[in-house]
């Protein structure tokens, strides 16, 4: 699957590049992964605390909070990022 980024630009991810998301990999603690939460797409850094998963913004243009999935949140982890690329002429 394929998605047009937005910053993240700590982990070299700029607006317009080409995000390459895969589903079948499975996620891990410090990937970057598309995630699903309350009807919104976020691309974030997984960790987990205490066996629960949270999702750690990697963008510094902004002052950004770790989101913590509850347990009734509608949540799920769409896909691990795998690779991405850049248009340098349109």
């Amino acid at each position: 699957k394929y998605t047009n980024a937005f910053p993240e630009a700590l982990a070299g991810i700029y607006e317009g590049d080409i995000l390459i998301i895969d589903r079948s990999v499975e996620p891990r603690r410090g990937d970057i992964v598309l995630a699903y939460l309350q009807g919104d797409f976020t691309l974030k850094k997984l960790e987990f605390v205490d066996g629960k998963p949270e999702l750690h913004p990697q963008n510094s243009s902004g002052n950004y909070p770790v989101i913590h999935p509850g347990e009734y949140d509608d949540f799920s982890i769409e896909g691990v990022l795998v690779g991405s690329g850049r248009r340098y002429r349109s």
